[in-house]
C-alpha cells in the first residue's frame, strides 16, 4: 500500500492496466524524517484473482521499495521508462500524476482517476 504522511512530499503517481490480469502502481514520494532527504520509490504489481475489490482482495500484490538521491527530473524520466515497457507489453497507457505537492494535493489528484481506489485512515 502507498501511505502518504501528513508532511509526505509527492512527486509523481504512476498506473499501468495489464491487461485483464492486473496493473502497476508506482509512487515517488519524500517523508521529512528521512535524514538524507532521498526521494522514495513504492511499487507493486497487482494479479488480479477471480472478484476484483479494491480492499481485502484475494488479490496478488507483489511490493518493492527503494530510495534514490537523483533530482525529481531524472527520477519521473526513469519511471516513465519502466512504465512504458509494462504499457507496451500489454498494449495499454500509462496514467501519470505530476503532483509536485503534498498528501492533499496527492489525494486530490488520484481522487480524479477511475482506477484510484482511496481509504483515508487516521495516522497513529
Amino acid at each position: 500500500m502507498i501511505e502518504l504522511g501528513d508532511k509526505t512530499e509527492v512527486l509523481a503517481i504512476w498506473y499501468v492496466p495489464l491487461g485483464t490480469a492486473g496493473d502497476f502502481l508506482a509512487c515517488i514520494q519524500r517523508e521529512p524524517e528521512d535524514p538524507a532527504g532521498r526521494w522514495k520509490l513504492r511499487y507493486r504489481f497487482r494479479w488480479y484473482a477471480e472478484r476484483r475489490k479494491a480492499f481485502d482482495s484475494d488479490d496478488v500484490k507483489n511490493w518493492w521499495v527503494g530510495h534514490s538521491d537523483d533530482p525529481p527530473d531524472t527520477i519521473i524520466a526513469k519511471l516513465d521508462f519502466i512504465a512504458g515497457l509494462s504499457a507496451k507489453k500489454y498494449g495499454t497507457e500509462v496514467d501519470r500524476i505530476i503532483v509536485r505537492g503534498n498528501t492533499g494535493k496527492a489525494m486530490e489528484l488520484l481522487a480524479s482517476r477511475p482506477w484510484s481506489h482511496i481509504r483515508r485512515e487516521p495516522i497513529s
